[in-house]
């Protein structure tokens, strides 16, 4: 029953909301977002577009941490690894204000520029700000899925590999690479699905002129424009 009121209700309520417009049943909000060069390219295409640099900066930053945690022993690496989650935990907000606080233009960065005599950076309502903020929060999510896999390799299938006559290079492609890649497409996975539906952090570091879904229908909600956010929720929910 809670989980009625609390969730399966509102969920409903949205796709009834892009269906029914004035006691109307109709297709034409949904129509109109699914014909619209603006919503499939503007919008969704680079919704798409900024995940997929995001997934691929989370996953480039997230393997080197998991090769560390997984192959090496040092003191403090339990610590260590329990700290990897934490931005990922962290409410996206926060991250946000963060970034704020450091690449603004005011912010620490061009602080330390203008002291050292350099010219300032404005990264600040860039693509570059969004994918960055998005490695950082995604990327320990990365390396703690692929840590998990990466101690759990065979080291008995690498011996054999290297006892057979295959260099470094080639065991670790051909043993240890296949054992990695269903984690890194784990990770991966859930990356781009986080930053396909990520609001608070584009809105603050990408603001209306660079608009994701999310960041569209809470302007379309704004606006008072139910029925155009509901459609595009529910495509959104469908991809």
């Amino acid at each position: 029953m809670v989980l009625v009121v609390v969730f399966y209700f509102p969920v409903a309520t949205v796709f009834v909301e892009a269906v029914v417009v004035d006691g109307q049943i109709t297709a034409a909000p949904l129509v109109d977002v699914l014909t619209s060069e603006f919503y499939l390219v503007d919008i969704f295409w680079f919704t798409a577009y900024q995940a997929l640099l995001s997934t691929v900066a989370s996953v480039a930053l997230g393997l080197p941490g998991a090769w560390i945690l997984a192959r090496f022993e040092f003191p403090g690496r339990e610590t260590l690894r329990s700290l990897t989650i934490l931005p990922f935990v962290m409410p996206s907000i926060m991250v946000a204000i963060g970034f704020v606080a450091t690449f603004g233009r005011n912010g620490t960065l061009n602080t330390v520029l203008e002291a050292a005599g350099l010219p300032t950076v404005e990264l600040l309502f860039t693509l570059p700000a969004i994918v960055i903020a998005h490695a950082f929060y995604n990327a320990p999510l990365v390396a703690r899925v692929t840590t998990a896999a990466w101690e759990s390799v065979d080291a008995a299938a690498i011996e054999t590999a290297r006892s057979l006559g295959a260099s470094p290079t080639r065991a670790f492609y051909d043993v240890v690479v296949p054992q990695l890649l269903p984690a890194i497409a784990i990770g991966a996975t859930l990356t781009f699905v986080f930053t396909f539906a990520s609001f608070p952090i584009v809105l603050a570091l990408g603001g209306f002129q660079l608009a994701t879904v999310e960041v569209f229908v809470y302007s379309r909600i704004r606006n008072l424009a139910y029925a155009e956010a509901a459609a595009l929720a529910a495509v959104e929910t469908v991809i």
